[in-house]
């Protein structure tokens, strides 16, 4: 039953950035605010599939990773097995850190300074990474 909760949960946020941004040029940048904004709109879901243990948080994270890392993020190369897990864990990392930062008060929630924040943060894993990314 859980398993199928959890399925339910990821179906609602996967439509949800389909729905805003299905025909985006800009995908790398807007479907991860998409998710930012979702989470943040339904903090019940996000404390539910994201920080209670009991939720399978790690089910999530693989579709999340699987869904990011095949569909939306692009990349100048395939990367290897490590670079994927590296590169996934540092983006949804200061994603995540976007998110407390947000419901705990540090920052606003201001969807342009969050945006200002997460296109600065891409460019720079653009440095490190081989990221098919440019601002716009």
């Amino acid at each position: 039953m859980k398993d199928a909760i959890v399925a339910k949960l990821w179906q609602r946020c996967h439509n949800y950035m389909e729905l805003k941004h299905k025909k985006d040029s800009r995908k790398m940048i807007n479907y991860p605010l998409s998710f930012i904004r979702y989470a943040l709109k339904k903090p019940n879901w996000y404390q539910s599939c994201f920080q209670d243990m009991s939720g399978n948080p790690k089910e999530v994270n693989e579709k999340l990773k699987t869904y990011f890392m095949m569909e939306i993020f692009e990349f100048e190369r395939n990367l290897t097995d490590k670079e994927q897990k590296f590169f996934f864990i540092e983006a949804f990392a200061y994603i995540h850190g976007l998110i407390g930062a947000v419901n705990s008060g540090r920052i606003r929630k201001d969807e342009s300074q969050i945006a200002h924040r997460w296109e600065n943060y891409l460019q720079d894993l653009a440095q490190r990474y081989p990221l098919s990314f440019e601002a716009q």
